[in-house]
């Protein structure tokens, strides 16, 4: 999260629910520099799903989650995405959205 007011809040909410093991880091993903591969990737509102794929390729392994809400264009983001990019998908509906979607992918690799 680039944010510092949001890296500030989502550190309180870490703190309050006792996470040890997570980490927020206040940099934007694609210039996020780490020899470590995090389990979990999570994005909203932030980019088409090319491009969030361009953003955290670098980050990601075969072990690495990432999930990504998407709105009403999820579909059109995706084969867009598969034209570039081998992945596992997962589509789940969103609690919060009618139009909404969460997307669960893994193994994301470049063609």
């Amino acid at each position: 999260e680039s944010n510092k007011k949001k890296v500030l809040f989502l550190n309180e909410v870490k703190n309050l629910l006792n996470l040890e093991k997570v980490k927020v880091h206040c940099c934007r993903a694609e210039n996020f520099k780490t020899n470590i591969h995090p389990n979990i990737i999570t994005a909203r509102a932030v980019a088409s799903l090319d491009k969030l794929f361009r953003y955290t390729s670098h980050l990601s392994d075969k072990k690495t989650n990432l999930l990504f809400l998407k709105g009403k264009s999820f579909d059109k983001e995706i084969m867009i995405s598969k034209k570039k990019w081998d992945f596992q998908l997962k589509i789940l509906n969103s609690i919060t959205s009618i139009e909404g979607k969460l997307l669960l992918i893994k193994n994301l690799k470049k063609k």
